[in-house]
């Protein structure tokens, strides 16, 4: 063929295809020019920042008689770099962290934008009610409990809003997810009084020098009389942290109730675990865990210093995020007891046991109280607002930074005021959290997490 008759018979499809290759040039330049720009701009630096710049093995390690997390590694990705040089930015080593799958997605993004509209009691009742179709509408997973009836993860929990909330398979979800992203061991979470009352009688026969934190759900007597169905033995209504430490032989143990602004009485608390439940007034919530704890006490007769706070901190709801926050707060702090305040006078329980009453919490444990009054109180009394928190030294987080950060301005009986929603940001937060867990992880994913930190 000659070429040279060819081109000039069919000229204008050539000048097209000549063109197409121009254009198809400039493209390719183009793309490569914008990649190279993107890539050094702020945003992705942070994606490097947050992905590559992560250290995996930062990830606790297994221990005895303790908590231990495996993460899933992520699937490992075709590399084109050659030997010895940097793995690819595209990495997203995040994805070993089975949380993930919940924390970034989209949901999950959006509520951290929008946090602040849930200080409105409608909002709040308003997403309550979706969350409760979007479990309902999920797979119904249960954990089968040696005492206990209530092993759905998410059920009806009475005064709040909604009246919808975790149950206690639902707090160790979140507890387990806590425990592994912020390190911390030590952190469980009690099915029922009964395991409770075992644990401590572990703990002390034990030689070894101990501290863990034991989430416990309790309710005061005789409510099922009218409640019908609601508030049996072991009823999950109201959380609260246990605090345990074993030292030279010496077992102390407080009893960490954010709604703790009663006395307890030692006539209510017999050896009889739940003797006199289905009569008001018998015991209330604090009075019912400590049956428990010196249940396990007498039963290896072991000596123990005993304390429960009386600091009020939960005035509307969010206890399973207060003794969450508590219990991380304890494990982060050696020196808990040494830091407590107390009354001079103690109450005597029997010729073997006296309780102590805490007046004064470090300040961690403050970052969630709801009333500004509260709040004044403490500031005038012990200060302490500027002091950097145990366990925020990396971020210098002071107590006054996390209320300038969650104070939100609210109507309030027809006045406008500045209310302290930190509790409402976390509640929400872990009751999207075991929702979409209960979605997007497997039956055996979740059972794998939960079985570590439930003790039934």
């Amino acid at each position: 063929m000659n070429i040279t008759d060819w081109v000039k018979n069919h000229k204008p499809l050539c000048i097209c295809t000549f063109g197409l290759a121009i254009v198809g040039y400039m493209g390719y330049r183009a793309v490569c020019w914008i990649k190279n720009k993107c890539f050094k701009t702020e945003k992705p630096d942070r994606v490097f920042q947050n992905t590559i710049g992560k250290n995996p093995s930062n990830q606790p390690s297994s221990s005895p008689n303790k908590p231990s997390f495996t993460a899933t590694p992520a699937p490992a990705r075709p590399s084109s770099s050659p030997a010895g040089a940097p793995s690819s930015v595209t990495a997203n080593l995040s994805e070993q962290f089975w949380w993930t799958k919940i924390t970034k997605s989209k949901e999950f993004t959006d509520f951290k934008q929008n946090w602040k509209k849930l200080a409105d009691p409608n909002t709040r009742e308003e997403e309550v009610f979706q969350l409760e179709c979007s479990y309902l509408g999920g797979p119904q997973l249960q954990i089968p409990l040696r005492e206990s009836e209530y092993g759905a993860f998410l059920g009806k929990i009475h005064w709040i809003p909604g009246q919808f909330s975790m149950w206690m398979p639902g707090v160790a979800l979140v507890a387990a997810y806590i425990a592994e992203k912020k390190k911390i061991e030590g952190l469980y979470v009690c099915a029922s009084m009964e395991a409770l009352s075992r644990r401590i009688n572990e703990i002390h026969l034990n030689p070894n020098d101990q501290r863990c934190a034991l989430i416990v759900g309790a309710t005061p007597s005789g409510l099922q009389n009218d409640y019908p169905g609601y508030f049996e033995a072991n009823y999950p209504q109201h959380k609260l942290a246990v605090c345990v430490e074993k030292k030279d032989g010496k077992l102390s143990i407080a009893v960490l109730d954010p709604q703790g602004d009663k006395d307890l009485l030692p006539s209510h608390l017999t050896s009889e675990l739940w003797s006199g439940d289905r009569e008001r007034e018998n015991f209330n919530g604090q009075e019912l865990v400590y049956r428990a704890i010196l249940q396990g006490c007498r039963k290896s007769n072991c000596t123990a210093r005993l304390l429960y706070s009386q600091v009020l901190r939960e005035t509307a709801y969010g206890c399973e995020t207060f003794a969450l926050q508590d219990a991380v707060a304890f494990l982060r702090n050696p020196k808990f007891f040494d830091g407590v305040g107390t009354q001079k006078e103690k109450v005597k329980v029997d010729d073997q046991y006296q309780l102590e009453v805490i007046t004064k919490l470090p300040p961690e444990h403050l970052i969630g109280t709801q009333s500004s009054r509260h709040l004044e109180t403490y500031r005038k009394k012990w200060g302490q607002f500027n002091k950097v928190l145990i366990g925020r030294e990396k971020k210098k987080k002071t107590l006054q930074s996390y209320l300038n950060t969650h104070q939100v301005e609210v109507h309030h009986k027809g006045q406008r005021k500045k209310q302290n929603q930190y509790i409402t940001k976390k509640s929400f937060k872990y009751l999207k959290f075991v929702v979409s867990a209960l979605k997007k992880l497997s039956q055996e994913e979740i059972e794998n997490l939960v079985n570590k930190i439930l003790i039934t």
